[in-house]
């Protein structure tokens, strides 16, 4: 019973990126297959240079960001502090919101619940349900922009970015094949 709660509900603090992505990868897969569920591939909007450009380099905003119907999922910036969404923030995905092009462009917004969520509601029924909007952010000096949503699946986050996350679920240390 234990062992399947730190399988399965349990937040994975992983030494290497590699590591967080297999995890993530692995388990939007799971949940895919199990519920027969799309897997959302949110490609970011960018420029050709951009393209190229890691994460770090424009704000933290990834290429592509995966993810399920009801997978966990986490800030990767503060969008609204003072509301209790800030960085690292978990919360879980309850739809993507795609314009008239439908599925396979890029979304308008992405609706997470969020029980940290203090604002106010934007759903009568449901008050922590946040739909979450897309940010641009721009390379330092350049014109190379990703527009993107700031958002990561959150089965496995890497030991830094975990920093000073209180995590209700418990946490499995995963440093197989760090130094």
């Amino acid at each position: 019973e234990q062992r399947a709660h730190f399988e399965n509900e349990a937040l994975w603090l992983c030494a290497r990126c590699e590591d967080v992505g297999q995890r993530n990868g692995r388990k939007l897969a799971h949940m895919a297959e199990d519920q027969k569920e799309l897997i959302h591939q949110v490609w970011g909007q960018q420029n050709k240079t951009a393209k190229r450009l890691p994460s770090p380099a424009v704000n933290g905003l990834r290429a592509v960001v995966s993810l399920v119907r009801g997978c966990k999922i986490v800030f990767t910036k503060n969008v609204a502090y003072l509301s209790g969404l800030a960085n690292g923030t978990p919360g879980k995905l309850i739809g993507v919101v795609y314009g008239p092009g439908g599925v396979g462009t890029f979304p308008e917004a992405i609706i997470g619940e969020f029980p940290d969520y203090c604002g106010p509601a934007f759903y009568e029924d449901e008050p922590m349900w946040v739909p979450i909007m897309p940010i641009t952010a721009i390379k330092d000096d350049t014109r190379m922009m990703r527009i993107q949503f700031p958002v990561v699946a959150g089965f496995a986050l890497t030991v830094n970015k975990a920093q000073k996350l209180t995590v209700k679920e418990g946490v499995v240390i995963h440093l197989v094949g760090s130094k």
